[in-house]
């Protein structure tokens, strides 16, 4: 790397990462990719209904889940960047640190799901969080590196974390799936895996998958609204209850600077569940509930966490801005409009971006000063937020009730649906 390349990226990581405690010098060469996954084994997935009681299954409180046998639904879910490594471009499984930020998003982001759904959260080796900022001229084999063609160090980083995703949604179908109805969930980096599956898996094997399709949640990856226009089976969600559709959106502040690379993203208006449109304000009132980061969680099993060593929930990014492995307090659901603390009130309209199809929604006031503080904590720019103030880390966050609630009309819709034609068959 010449000195006018090393000016530019320190410049560039300086004003991205200063928060989130990487280390000052970058391992220019990396280590082989560490072993592929097993997911016929237990220990592969993050979640998963017959392994150990997982962080998806935190419920807010007065609200108790169903069994998972009593689930009618089952819900296949990425989950976004957690690994921050250097040495490594994709996360090795021992990376307790990556581990624990899994967790946090099974929590602040799975949860959303299992009011209905059986949670199937595979691990994989996703992408390091550095691919976002290192340029290609920043990253070399190692020496020792095998790069044959039929070895995984020759493939790109992204394929390597693809092929993880995409083997372990296969093991899924094949294994765990016996017929029923599902949801595919994701958010950024999973976003992105998850619209390659979309491809691959869904739209070449539509016949197979369309009587139990209901949606894919592809949130925050700022996927392209031709890509989705190109589809020939799948399509964009306009309504609450339909099926076989796709829903995403990336949100950011009206006060952001728009992109400007000319390309329209899908973007799905959370309260109304309609795409492409809602150019409009959509009053704060159709919010149903925020993650607070005050006010406390169940845990697994509806016992409450409280001083617990590793209250893992939130979202990862939350423990980066403090530092790697330190914890935030737990939460719970935080209804803005019927919540019993009215000085925390905070409602929010929405609007889709006509040009660039972000979701916009205006910053926290100023009299919830720690909400504000943290969510500002990621106004500098970042992959796939807008510029300065995005809020790529709060997709989920932000419209967490809406997407639960959507989650049990969707749901119930489409189970009702199948049993009417079923029975309109005897």
């Amino acid at each position: 790397m010449n000195e006018k390349d090393n000016d530019a990226f320190n410049e560039k990581r300086s004003e991205y990462l200063d928060g989130m405690n990487l280390p000052k010098e970058i391992a220019i060469k990396v280590k082989p990719p560490p072993p592929k996954y097993d997911y016929s084994k237990k220990e592969s997935w993050a979640a998963l209904p017959s392994g150990p009681v997982s962080y998806a299954d935190l419920e807010p409180v007065d609200e108790p889940l169903l069994d998972n046998k009593d689930r009618p639904c089952d819900c296949f879910f990425v989950h976004p960047t957690g690994y921050f490594g250097f040495e490594y471009l994709n996360q090795p499984a021992d990376d307790e640190q990556a581990n624990e930020r899994t967790r946090f998003m099974l929590a602040g982001q799975a949860s959303a799901f299992s009011s209905r759904c059986r949670i199937y959260a595979p691990k994989y080796r996703q992408g390091s969080a550095a691919l976002y900022y290192m340029g290609d001229k920043l990253i070399k084999p190692s020496d020792q590196m095998d790069v044959s063609k039929d070895n995984d160090s020759s493939k790109d980083p992204w394929s390597l974390a693809y092929d993880d995703v995409a083997n372990a949604f296969r093991y899924y179908i094949q294994h765990y799936n016996n017929g029923r109805p599902f949801i595919l969930a994701s958010h950024s980096q999973g976003s992105g895996h998850m619209s390659r599956l979309l491809e691959e898996e869904l739209e070449h094997n539509w016949k197979e998958f369309k009587s139990n399709f209901i949606a894919c949640y592809m949130i925050g990856a700022r996927i392209p609204m031709k890509r989705i226009d190109e589809y020939k089976y799948l399509k964009m969600c306009q309504s609450p209850f339909e099926s076989g559709v796709v829903i995403g959106w990336d949100t950011a502040s009206v006060k952001a600077k728009q992109p400007s690379d000319g390309i329209k993203i899908i973007g799905t208006n959370p309260y109304t569940w309609r795409s492409g449109g809602d150019i409009n304000p959509i009053s704060g009132s159709y919010n149903t509930g925020i993650l607070n980061l005050k006010i406390k969680f169940n845990g697994p099993g509806g016992k409450p966490i409280e001083n617990a060593e590793n209250p893992m929930l939130g979202l990862a990014f939350g423990a980066v801005a403090e530092g790697i492995g330190k914890r935030f307090d737990p939460n719970i659901l935080f209804n803005p409009n019927n919540g019993n603390n009215n000085k925390n009130k905070w409602t929010f309209t929405t609007q889709i971006n006509s040009t660039t199809g972000e979701l916009l929604i205006p910053d926290p006031p100023e009299h919830l000063p720690e909400l504000k503080n943290w969510y500002h904590i990621f106004g500098a720019p970042i992959p796939g937020g807008s510029f300065p103030f995005g809020y790529h880390v709060c997709d989920f966050l932000f419209f967490w009730g809406n997407i639960r609630d959507n989650v049990i009309e969707r749901v119930d819709k489409f189970v009702l649906n199948k049993k009417v034609k079923k029975s309109s068959k005897l």
